[in-house]
């Protein structure tokens, strides 16, 4: 029998979506990610409390800093 993490939202696909789109668990956890790097918390523990391999981490929280600072360009463009 073989496990599928798109059935159970679990792993990779709980957090991303296929077209590379996060979730809203994969908002939460790259905010989070972000935090604890801040307080120097090193990848594999950080992947670890995710479920998910260190390379998958360290791309959620890519997206999600990207995801943030284009929210944060739109802002800005708004105010001009």
């Amino acid at each position: 029998m073989t496990h599928d993490d798109a059935v159970d939202g679990t792993g990779p696909d709980r957090y991303v979506t296929a077209d590379g789109t996060l979730t809203a668990d994969g908002g939460d956890a790259g905010r989070w990610l972000d935090a604890e790097r801040v307080r120097g918390a090193d990848w594999d523990t950080l992947a670890a409390a995710l479920e998910v391999h260190p390379r998958v981490a360290r791309h959620l929280h890519t997206l999600w800093c990207g995801a943030r600072d284009r929210a944060a360009d739109a802002a800005q463009y708004a105010l001009f």
